[in-house]
């Protein structure tokens, strides 16, 4: 027999020629080598087979992501874990293999095997052959338990893998898969993001923190960015709130992301810091940017902005303010005393100063202007077609067919 292993391989020594029969041989009973049988029954491969680099002294290597291996159980190397289902006797052959993730990632691992039953076991760490496995698998079914995977969501770190089979003893070939499956989500950029516009109304921006987009100043904290331009000089108030993380509040002069700051607020205490609030005085004609951004490193989750001015310098642009009222509304009216003026809002295009009541000492002008804002406290004259309830500024009002004067909240 040595004769024809020295045949096949004539570069082999004495001492690879006896390994290689005994890590071949078929192990005829327990212990493993024992007084009758030795190390078993000698069996020679199939021609072509060659020893593996670990054949002499290791028990297994590395395993890259999305790579194959291919490997042979021999004599070499037992399995330290007990065998399934034998009572723990006997020893198994087995290959270990590690791998380092430096990411965390989804990892599936497939043995196979044509000439013996195949069970995996997988640890953390570098070359772990004992304990508790994280996972294991001691073969499918629909294989003939020749085929065992594993899959496991895993952290950055060091890995190994037990490549084993289910009864002690058997040798044979293998083929161990190993596939990652990497978060393919880009990594956070700064500034990764426009700058939306925002109105100042009064109405709400719900919007969401990811980490698609970071703040520019502070590190790590995710950011969204919000421009608005004033018509007149006005008392702004800008809120945001945020359930689950602490909003921060930045508003800064001009269009960028990094003008120069004009107010900051991290949240009121006596409100668990969930809510952020801005008021300051600020000039017409002019851009600023707000900066909606988390307290905490990394945070993710939705968040609540408003902008609003106060006084009614600016108002409620008409047309979200009457939005409510939708093709019922023909027209919206507000009467200057001073000058006899009305200023209209007219989009059903039927108003005609014939049609506004002069009741009540009301002379006027002839001249009609463009309504463009609703403010506070402001008297108005609204047409509409049918009775109707609807909410207004955040009160409910009632709205019979034809005019009606109101005041606005």
């Amino acid at each position: 027999m040595a004769a024809l292993v020295k045949q096949c391989f004539p570069g082999y020594t004495p001492d690879q020629v006896a390994d290689y029969l005994k890590h071949y041989a078929e192990q005829r009973e327990a212990p493993d080598p024992n007084n009758t049988w030795g190390h078993g029954f000698a069996v020679l491969p199939p021609p072509g087979t060659e020893l593996p680099p670990d054949f002499e002294s290791s028990c297994g290597g590395t395993i890259t992501a999305d790579s194959t291996v291919q490997g042979q159980w021999m004599k070499d190397c037992n399995s330290e874990t007990p065998a399934p289902g034998q009572g723990g006797s006997g020893a198994r052959l087995a290959r270990y293999y590690t791998f380092t993730l430096t990411e965390n990632a989804d990892v599936s691992l497939i043995l196979e095997s044509d000439d013996a039953e195949t069970v995996l076991y997988l640890r953390e760490g570098i070359g772990v052959r004992s304990g508790e496995p994280m996972e294991s698998n001691e073969g499918e079914s629909d294989y003939n338990y020749r085929r065992a995977s594993v899959q496991r969501s895993l952290n950055a770190g060091t890995y190994t893998i037990e490549a084993t089979t289910y009864n002690t003893g058997e040798t044979g070939s293998f083929t161990l898969s190993l596939s990652v499956a990497r978060d393919t989500t880009p990594p956070p950029v700064a500034g990764d993001c426009g700058i939306a516009d925002v109105a100042t109304d009064g109405s709400s921006v719900t919007g969401s923190w990811g980490n698609d987009c970071q703040s520019e100043v502070t590190a790590d904290r995710n950011a969204r960015y919000y421009t608005f331009t004033l018509d007149q000089d006005a008392e702004v108030t800008i809120e945001l709130t945020a359930d689950a993380d602490e909003p921060v509040l930045h508003l800064r002069d001009g269009d960028s992301k990094t003008g120069t700051e004009i107010a900051k607020h991290e949240g009121f205490q006596d409100e668990g810091y969930k809510r952020a609030e801005i008021v300051q005085d600020l000039e017409a004609g002019k851009t600023y940017t707000i900066k909606a951004r988390t307290y905490s490193e990394g945070y993710e989750g939705p968040f609540t902005l408003t902008v609003s001015v106060a006084g009614g310098t600016c108002g409620v642009p008409v047309a979200t303010a009457f939005a409510p009222l939708g093709d019922n509304l023909l027209w919206v009216a507000q009467y200057d005393n001073a000058t006899g003026d009305v200023s209209v809002y007219d989009p059903s295009g039927t108003f005609s100063l014939s049609d506004f009541p002069t009741n009540g000492g009301v002379s006027l002008s002839g001249v009609i202007n463009n309504l463009a804002h609703v403010v506070s406290g402001g008297i108005y004259w609204i047409k509409v077609i049918q009775n109707q309830t609807v909410p207004l500024s955040g009160e409910t009002i009632t709205l019979y067919a034809g005019f009606n004067p109101i005041s606005w909240p």
